[in-house]
Formats: C-alpha cells, structure tokens, sequence
C-alpha cells in the first residue's frame, strides 16, 4: 500500500511544481520417448552348414532437412494506445492527453491544465491476496488516516465492454491543505492488483471525468 502514498505525491508535486518532461521507456517444454524391442530365439538346425553372408551394402544416410524458420511479424501497436512498460496492460489515450514519466513503475497520462496543475492518471500494480473490493477498503482507510474527514463520494463495481471487472472508487479528500478528487479504478489479474488513479482538483476539473470512464473501459490485459 505504499504505493498509493508516492501516487497521493505525485499528484501534489503536479500542482505545485510541474511535471518532468522524461519518458522511460516460455515456456519450456521437454519430450521423453522410449521404445521397447522384444528378442525371439532363432532355433539352431541340426547338421546344416552354416551360410556365408554377403555383408549388407551400408546405406548412406539422408541428411534431414532443417526447416526454415518463418519470422512472425510482430503486431503494430495503436499510437493512441498506452502500453504498459513491461507489457501486462493497456487502454486508450484520451485526445489530448500525453504519457509522462512520474518516476514510477509505469509512465503515467497527463491531460489538460486545470488551475495550477494538470489531471492526471497514474498506474501502479500490487501482489496482494485481498479482493478488490478490500482492496480498495484498505485505500480508504490510507487516506482516512492522512486525512480524517476524507469522503468516500462512492464505490461501485463495473464491468468494461470486453467483460472485465473492476472496482471504482471516488474519493475526496485534502492532500497538505490541497482539496482532491481521485477516482480508483482497480483491476485484478493472476494475484496482482492494478490501478489506475485519476487525479484533479475537487472544485475543478469534473469535466474529464467521463472522459477519463471512457478511457478506462478500453482497459485490458495484453497477458
């Protein structure tokens, strides 16, 4: 969970100083095969000269072709796609919006000016055994704890177009005096929870926020 500390930072550093301009950028599988021989006795004949044998002529092997190796083309990625960096992720860009390194794991998304600063959304993933719902409980209660009158606006679980479920969660809350929205849109695959956090101001911004849903419902895994 101390991730979502260094993402609540994040979003303060953004509207105080502004953001850096830096970009970052088998299976094994083993085949055993055994073959069994059985071996019959040939009965000796009585009195029977035994044959010469003309030697067998031996036959020159035919050399086995190796089969040229067909290079598969590797598929164009969508410019106006974000691709996480080691792969796992991906979802459109909303028109106007730019990757932007926050120095996190991921590159994160940075959109228009609002106010001072800019809306933001951030990427973090976090191996964790708890459902995404308590996932997000545990959220609340991180920021309960920096701020005791934080607000849950509202919590509800959703299903993308392409049939993955999440968890949204809408908080507000105040980061050093600073008044914030962030909306928590956390995906789970393989054990790991992966969220994307969308951040602006509370009295200003709001109409990103169904640009920012749209966005998230292109959201799916690559692997």
């Amino acid at each position: 969970m101390k991730n979502l500390v260094l993402m609540a930072c994040v979003f303060l550093l953004l509207t105080a100083c502004g953001p850096s301009a830096e970009q970052q950028a088998t299976m094994t599988a083993t085949a055993i095969t055994a073959t069994a021989a059985a071996w019959t006795p040939t009965p000796t004949a009585t009195n029977t000269p035994t044959p010469t044998l003309t030697p067998t002529p031996t036959q020159t092997p035919t050399p086995t072709l190796t089969p040229t190796t067909t290079n598969t083309p590797t598929p164009t990625r969508d410019p106006n796609r974000y691709y996480a960096s080691d792969g796992v992720f991906s979802m459109m860009i909303p028109a106007g919006w730019e990757t932007q390194d926050f120095g996190l794991k991921y590159e994160g998304l940075i959109g228009p000016q609002v106010g001072t600063g800019n809306v933001t959304m951030i990427f973090t993933a976090e191996e964790t055994n708890v459902s995404m719902l308590e996932y997000s409980t545990a959220v609340q209660t991180l920021l309960k704890a920096s701020d005791p009158n934080m607000i849950l606006v509202s919590e509800d679980s959703m299903v993308t177009p392409g049939g993955l479920e999440y968890i949204r969660t809408v908080i507000d809350y105040s980061l050093q005096g600073t008044a914030v929205q962030q909306t928590f849109y956390i995906f789970e695959n393989g054990g790991t929870k992966y969220t994307v956090i969308y951040s602006r101001p509370s009295d200003a911004g709001a109409e990103y926020d169904a640009v920012v849903d749209e966005a998230i419902n292109t959201f799916q895994f690559e692997q």
